[in-house]
């Protein structure tokens, strides 16, 4: 399950354009990163919630 997220640990929603040779929308929780494990099913989609600076 995923946690509660207070606003200060919203997931960060950012651009990978070298994935599979295509530009997906990656969005990651809290401190995971592309080495660890990709969120297939976000709590938030980027296409709903936009985060400034990406």
């Amino acid at each position: 399950g995923f946690r509660s997220l207070t606003p200060s640990q919203e997931p960060r929603g950012f651009h990978a354009s070298t994935l599979a040779g295509k530009v997906k929308t990656i969005q990651l929780l809290g401190g995971l990163s592309l080495k660890s494990r990709i969120v297939r099913k976000p709590l938030y989609r980027v296409e709903e919630v936009k985060y400034q600076g990406f």
